[in-house]
This record gives structure tokens, C-alpha cells and sequence, in this order.
């Protein structure tokens, strides 16, 4: 085994949050890394973040292994490559701030792109709506700047180094890069899907959660303040058939919402939406085991691990179609245009009134978790092999 510097960097909270897919996605990769046969714990060196919270769970595996970890903040990457002897890097999720790949040309370095959001779609000018004072002023920026993002110049594409090999989360996210960058060799571009992070808690909801939610049925949003996950056309969409339908006793939860106003104030039905700020993994399993239903009209994904967790319970998806979702999802989701308010309200009056459709959902979620699982758990395994090779 070579020596490796393991990027934990990519395992800790982020602009998206403190609960991100990458970050999950990192610390499998992790965990697992450290439990493999072929791995030598002397030869995996870990690199962090001083400033930002490093995960329990990651700490004390590093603890109970014994592993270097070494503060980003004291040493740069050149440093501790040269000081560490270090001949492999591996990163889940690589941070410029941290990475600057081009200058390790000593190094053989892996790392994940979990998906190509910033070329496949640009941020509309809506998503201003969803941010309150200099966020909304910072945002606004963003939207003015994007035709600047140009697919040369973006951060994909710095990855794209002859030093580099590059692991994607599904296929869709492969043959993207292949259609964006001519030049990119195929064979360098490795599908391995993202590992099963499905969270099973040891403990019961928090009494925080408990007080605050009458468990009855209801559609859950997840991530709801990101403009990606689209969340503004979706709530439009049950808003309307609450309106529509005033007999339904059903209600909406939306995670991911620090100020509830933004999306409040949008709403007729107000007293059938419940805004959360972002819960904890045991509290987010028990709002999926108690959903309706999870809508999920995301504009881009480079894999999509909420409906998985969803369809892990048995729980029916309303999905959009774009991106990697209808890969990972398969015939188990009800799909409808995440752009178009009436077709996702139709898909929602599809499922509250057929409720043959409603079963077969619930049933065919089950069988696609298990098949997505199957692959997950096989990947994985291939995917630790890959790093330590």
C-alpha cells in the first residue's frame, strides 16, 4: 500500500450545510478505508480543518486507530506531502481552499465529482427569493455572474489532470463530463455508485422534534433553503391543492429552512406547512418513516440520496426526472416536470386519489433500495480496493 493522505476535509460542514451528501459520502469512504483488509493504518495519513466541526463518529475511529491527523490550517498540501512522504491523495470532495491539485504532480491523485451542477444548470434568478439581506444581495451577484462560469474555466475541469483519476457517483455523471469535455479520456472516469449512508438510529425522535410535530400524515421536503432542490414550485403545487381540496388532512414538512418567512409568505394554506432548520440524522430517519410521501423535484443531482432514504422505509416518491435521478430511482418514482407547477400538482392528486398507485409506489420503492443497495454495498468495497491499490 502506498501512503496516502485521506481528505477529510470534504467530511465536514460546508456552504450547503452540516449535513451534505459529500460529507456522508466522505465518511464511508472513510470508516470503511479503515476497516479493509489490505489497509495499512501507518500509511493513511488524514488531513482537517481546525476551523470547522470534524464528525464524532471520524474522530473516534481515527482515535481508536491511531491515525495521524494533521490540521489544514497549520500545513499546506505541498507540506505535508513532502514531510509525509506521501505518494497517493485521495479527496471526496476536493476544496480549493485546501487542494490545489495542478501542484501535486508528485502524487497519484483520486478524487469524487459527485456531480456537474455548476455546467448542467445555472442558477436562476428565483433562486434570489429564497435568501434574506446580504445573502439575497450575494446571491443576485451569482445569478448576474454565471455566464462567466464557463466549462473551461470551472472547477471540474481543473480535476481533469494527467495526475488524476477521477471517480463519479453514477453514470449519468460520467457520460456528463464526457459530453462537456471532449478531451477527457473515458478510461480516467470511474463509475462507482455513492455507498449506502441510509441512517438506522439507536434512539427515538428528539423530544424537541416530538413537541413540535403531530405525527399525521404528510409530504416532506428535504434541504428546502437550497434553490436546486426546487422547493418554491413544490410548495406552490400543494399549496394549490390544499386550496383545491380543502377536505385533505394532510400537511407538509420542509427541513433545511432557517428563516420560514421567505416561503411562508408565499403561501395561502400557511397553517398546513411546517418549517424545520436542519434536524439531526435521527430526526430526519423519523421524518422519513412517517412521511407520506417525499417530494423531490431537485433540478440537478449527481446521484440523490433522499429518495433512496425514503424509498429504504417504503415511503412513495415524487421525483423530477432530471439528471442521475431517474437512474437511481428507476420505475419506483412518480416522475413530473420539476418546472411546471401544474404537472407536479397533478403527480400529487395522482397520488392522494389512486391509491393502487399509491401501493405499487410503496412496493416498488422497497425492491429499488435493495437493488440500489446490492450496488452500493459491491462499489463500495471496489471503490476502497481502487484507493489502496
Amino acid at each position: 500500500m502506498k501512503r496516502i493522505l485521506f481528505d477529510l476535509t470534504a467530511s465536514q460542514p460546508n456552504s450547503t450545510g452540516e449535513f451534505h451528501g459529500g460529507g456522508k459520502y466522505a465518511k464511508k469512504v472513510f470508516i470503511e478505508l479503515v476497516k479493509a483488509d489490505d489497509v495499512v493504518l501507518n500509511d493513511l495519513i488524514c488531513v482537517y480543518d481546525s476551523k470547522r466541526k470534524l464528525d464524532t463518529d471520524i474522530k473516534k475511529v481515527i482515535e481508536n486507530a491511531n491515525i495521524l491527523l494533521i490540521d489544514a490550517q497549520e500545513l499546506s498540501t505541498d507540506e505535508i506531502i513532502k514531510k509525509q512522504r506521501i505518494e497517493k491523495i485521495y479527496s471526496a470532495l476536493p476544496d480549493k481552499q485546501f487542494f490545489d491539485f495542478s501542484q501535486t504532480k508528485a502524487c497519484e491523485v483520486i478524487t469524487t465529482i459527485h456531480g456537474l451542477r455548476l455546467i448542467e444548470t445555472k442558477q436562476p434568478i428565483e433562486s434570489v427569493s429564497y435568501e434574506t439581506g446580504i445573502d439575497k444581495i450575494k446571491t443576485f451577484i451569482r445569478v448576474l455572474l454565471r455566464d462567466y462560469l464557463t466549462v473551461r474555466g470551472s472547477k471540474y475541469y481543473k480535476l481533469l489532470l494527467d495526475n488524476t483519476k477521477v471517480v463519479v457517483v453514477s453514470n449519468h455523471t460520467k457520460y456528463s463530463l464526457l459530453a462537456y469535455y471532449k478531451n477527457v479520456d473515458p478510461n480516467r472516469v470511474f463509475v462507482f455508485y455513492s455507498p449506502d449512508v441510509t441512517y438506522q438510529p439507536q434512539e427515538n425522535v428528539s423530544a424537541a422534534l416530538q413537541t413540535s410535530i403531530n405525527y399525521t400524515d404528510y409530504f416532506l421536503i428535504v434541504s428546502g433553503k437550497r434553490w436546486v432542490k426546487n422547493t418554491v414550485r413544490s410548495i406552490i403545487a400543494l399549496d394549490e391543492t390544499f386550496t383545491d381540496h380543502p377536505e385533505l388532512n394532510k400537511k407538509v414538512i420542509i427541513t433545511g429552512i432557517s428563516d420560514p418567512a421567505v416561503l411562508r409568505d408565499k403561501l395561502k394554506n400557511k397553517d398546513k406547512f411546517i418549517f424545520l432548520h436542519y434536524v439531526s440524522e435521527i430526526d430526519l430517519f423519523n421524518l422519513y418513516k412517517n412521511a407520506y410521501a417525499l417530494l423531490y423535484m431537485s433540478l440537478n443531482e449527481g446521484f440523490g440520496y433522499p429518495p433512496l432514504e425514503a424509498m429504504s422505509l417504503g415511503i412513495p416518491v415524487i421525483a423530477s426526472p432530471f439528471t442521475s435521478i431517474t437512474e437511481i430511482c428507476g420505475e419506483a418514482a412518480m416522475y413530473a416536470n420539476p418546472y411546471s407547477v401544474k404537472e407536479i400538482k397533478n403527480r400529487i392528486l395522482w397520488l392522494l386519489f389512486d391509491k393502487c398507485k399509491y401501493d405499487e409506489l410503496a412496493t416498488l420503492s422497497l425492491k429499488q433500495f435493495e437493488k440500489i443497495s446490492a450496488k452500493q454495498k459491491n462499489d463500495l468495497n471496489a471503490l476502497i480496493k481502487f484507493i489502496i491499490e
